[in-house]
């Protein structure tokens, strides 16, 4: 599920942990562990890691 960050920031003392991903198997591999905790993920494209530009992994 897609949301903004208005919607997915914690109360006070919590925080939304956000990850470099530099292809579509990093972002699966981070969204599954998020999913399996129920918790809120924030994907950082990171082509400058040697990723795929944000318009060739947006789509996946």
């Amino acid at each position: 599920m897609l949301a903004t960050l208005r919607e997915v920031l914690p109360g006070k003392g919590r925080a939304v942990g956000a990850f470099d991903v530099v292809g579509l198997e990093w972002a699966e591999a981070v969204l599954e562990g998020a999913e399996t905790l129920g918790l809120p993920v924030v994907l950082s494209v990171a082509p400058h890691l040697g990723g795929p530009p944000l318009p060739a992994l947006a789509p996946a």
